[in-house]
């Protein structure tokens, strides 16, 4: 049976461990100091950048994009351009609110470190993504758009997606597709390494089917030639009238620069628009 003494005895040389243990070699206490807080890094969650365009119209001033469920926003600017960062992995939903205007798109499988950029149509409660580019930690690119600036000749191809350079060779693997497929106006999804200049070298190239049939809504630039055969673009989009073109609301000579029209019209292999049928808004 231990004894009352005994006990002490134990605790006295308990406590006396513990003082040393905490006290530095000269006998002084040493200080005990907080664990520190580890703070998120700066280099960690998405960044996710784009442009808005309204419906084909002037964009108003006020939107503001979120991360759904999140504190993380940004304004769009004069230009349609916003730049969100921080943005958190997994599947996210970006939420572009303005006056009359309430709309979202998913964004699925965001990585940290992970840079997305997204051409973005919003219309009222709607909002359509026209084009995607992604580029992660490792610098491997995934990109969805339309082919234009096409150069080279078949493997060695040089063409342009979403405003980067895209270089396909003989290792270039073609889905849904030959090389020879791929021309102006193409909708193509890309998988690739991102080079030192800039430039993606694609590893897959994935043609997908040809939308032939197109609606354009927007303002007339860059008219020129005389009626019936027009040239002029619209949304940055090369448009052809001929004599079978049915001009709605309006003669053809009432379209002018600055004008706002609806063009329907089949994709030529050049990547410009035929026009059937072009509606004049008065």
């Amino acid at each position: 049976m231990t004894t009352s003494r005994g006990h002490s005895l134990v605790i006295l040389a308990i406590a006396a461990l513990t003082a040393a243990a905490c006290s530095g070699r000269d006998g002084t206490p040493a200080p005990i100091s907080p664990s520190p807080l580890v703070s998120p890094s700066a280099s960690s969650g998405a960044t996710v950048s784009g442009i808005v365009n309204i419906d084909n119209r002037t964009l108003p001033p006020g939107m503001i994009v979120t991360v759904a469920g999140t504190e993380i926003a940004a304004p769009v600017d004069s230009s349609g351009h916003f730049s969100l960062d921080g943005v958190p992995p997994g599947d996210i939903q970006l939420r572009f609110t303005n006056a009359g205007v309430d709309a979202a798109i998913p964004i699925q499988g965001v990585a940290e470190q992970e840079q997305i950029h997204i051409a973005v149509t919003v219309s009222g409660g709607s909002a359509t993504m026209t084009s995607q580019q992604r580029t992660d930690s490792q610098h491997r690119v995934g990109s969805h758009g339309l082919v234009s600036g096409l150069s080279g000749t078949c493997p060695d191809l040089t063409f342009t997606v979403n405003g980067t350079t895209i270089v396909a060779n003989a290792s270039t693997i073609f889905e849904d597709g030959s090389c020879s497929t791929v021309q102006n106006g193409t909708r193509v999804e890309i998988k690739g390494t991102r080079q030192s200049n800039g430039s993606v070298l694609a590893t897959k190239v994935d043609i997908d089917e040809p939308d032939l049939d197109i609606d354009l809504k927007g303002t007339v630039s860059g008219l020129g030639s005389a009626c019936p055969s027009l040239t002029f673009t619209v949304r940055g989009t090369s448009v052809v009238t001929n004599s079978a073109t049915r001009f709605t609301d309006g003669p053809c000579s009432a379209i002018q620069n600055g004008t706002r029209l609806e063009v329907e019209g089949t994709r030529q292999a050049n990547g410009s628009v035929l026009a059937h049928e072009v509606d004049i808004d008065r």
